[in-house]
């Protein structure tokens, strides 16, 4: 009788945590989030948001990405370094937004060391210094358009 309640109780705690390890990115939860990019009034393709948690001094915060399409849409994904993984979403929280925009063709763009021509003149490509904010709610959310203004023609 004895090994039978051990091997019970040793089942349930192996399926408590294989369902604790399956979560999503290690417990967190991460929330399908779209959106969409204006430059100038009109949809960008081509631009990468990323997201940087505020307040976070991990010196290598989750920072949830994605890039626009034709109509100027995204969605986000997180990249966990740890899990190896990346998640459809963000966890919820206050971010900073950056934005940058890199010509389609940058893999043809002379020299690796040179600093890649962002379309947006890097008004929107540093964290401490950028001026668009977010707050990522416990649920899937459709964010307000980023309206942003550039010089591109």
């Amino acid at each position: 009788m004895l090994p039978t309640l051990s091997a019970r109780w040793l089942s349930i705690a192996v399926a408590v945590g294989a369902l604790c390890c399956s979560s999503c990115g290690g417990g967190k939860g991460y929330y399908p989030v779209r959106g969409r990019v204006l430059v100038n009034g009109k949809p960008a393709e081509g631009i990468t948001v990323v997201l940087t948690p505020q307040g976070d001094h991990n010196p290598a915060p989750e920072q949830p990405a994605g890039g626009t399409r034709a109509d100027g849409s995204f969605e986000l994904r997180t990249y966990v370094a740890k899990d190896r993984a990346s998640y459809a979403g963000a966890p919820a929280g206050t971010y900073v937004v950056t934005c940058v925009w890199y010509p389609p063709d940058m893999g043809s763009q002379p020299g690796l060391m040179t600093a890649l021509p962002d379309k947006l003149g890097g008004k929107y490509a540093n964290p401490a210094t950028s001026p668009l904010r977010v707050t990522i709610p416990p649920h899937a959310v459709e964010l307000p358009p980023f309206e942003l203004e550039a010089n591109v023609r």
